[in-house]
């Protein structure tokens, strides 16, 4: 084998190995696209599911621009035991903006939150 000859088969070694790391990264790229693209559906599906298929919601007492208090009501949107977290209470109170979160659980201990939050009473020269 000539020098010219050995140069050039290290030459097409070398154009191999590379192109085996580009396609290497390549498929790791799309990879992780691929499950990225899966956790985004997942995700989607889930917030759709717990929009169509909810334990419970809140009530408000009004949803006016409101100087007075609001009154946030805890409703179970499907029949069975539930135990609520916290205070125990299925009402709050809010004498100002704020969120509250309800927490309950069902009879096999699956802790389920729902969050009030009330954006619409007037402070000071307000409403």
């Amino acid at each position: 084998m000539t020098a010219r000859g050995g140069a050039r088969k290290g030459v097409i070694i070398a154009s191999v190995l590379l192109a085996v790391l580009l396609l290497a990264a390549l498929g790791v790229w799309l990879g992780s696209m691929t499950g990225r693209q899966e956790e985004t559906e997942a995700e989607s599906f889930g917030e759709s599911f717990a929009e169509e298929f909810s334990i419970a919601h809140v009530e408000y007492s009004t949803t006016e621009r409101t100087r007075g208090p609001v009154v946030a009501t805890l409703v179970f949107d499907v029949e069975g035991e539930f135990t609520v977290l916290g205070d125990g209470e299925t009402t709050h109170t809010f004498t100002k903006n704020g969120i509250h979160v309800f927490r309950f659980k069902d009879t096999e201990d699956n802790v389920t939150e729902v969050r009030a939050a009330v954006t619409w009473i007037a402070s000071g020269g307000e409403g």
